[in-house]
């Protein structure tokens, strides 16, 4: 921007002739982004050890992008609003599911619930959304998803929540 001779009341505003202006989407802060400078002060945001996504400053074992997707507080520990697996009978069959909290707000994210027989790889995305989301509401709705295969005496099986931010 160039200000050329600028006048104010008659006077000249000095030498300074030109500056530079930033124009900011705030459509383009995300969630996510907004969540931290709420959670983090300025010094803390500069320093990645504490505010970084796979930080943990409350040392509870849960990272801060985490304590984010589950509407936690990053600086308070806590394992309550975590992702919570158990065995429930759907339609005769017994079945792993996993229920958890997620944020409606928060495009960035994508959340997968992903199933193996074993604690290895390759994980699969085969997991079924059971019911209907509940909305909590504080922008978040709880979740129940369960393994696409029953439960048997012989057969082990495992679920994971992965969370990730987009790009």
């Amino acid at each position: 921007m160039n200000l050329g001779q600028p006048l104010l009341g008659g006077a000249i505003l000095g030498g300074t002739q030109a500056t530079t202006v930033s124009i900011s989407d705030p459509g383009a802060i995300t969630a996510y982004q907004t969540w931290r400078n709420a959670n983090f002060t300025a010094g803390e945001l500069a320093n990645a050890t504490i505010s970084g996504d796979p930080a943990d400053p409350d040392q509870d074992g849960i990272v801060n992008l985490r304590e984010f997707a589950f509407n936690l507080q990053p600086k308070t520990a806590s394992q309550t609003g975590t992702p919570t697996g158990t065995v429930q009978s759907i339609s005769g069959s017994r079945y792993l599911t996993l229920t958890f909290r997620r944020q409606l707000a928060a495009p960035e994210l994508t959340y997968t619930v992903q199933t193996n027989s074993t604690l290895s790889d390759p994980w699969t995305g085969g997991a079924v959304l059971v019911g209907t989301p509940v909305s909590n509401g504080d922008g978040t709705e709880t979740v129940t998803y369960r393994d696409s295969i029953a439960q048997t005496a012989a057969a082990r099986r495992f679920m994971k929540l992965q969370v990730t931010l987009a790009p």
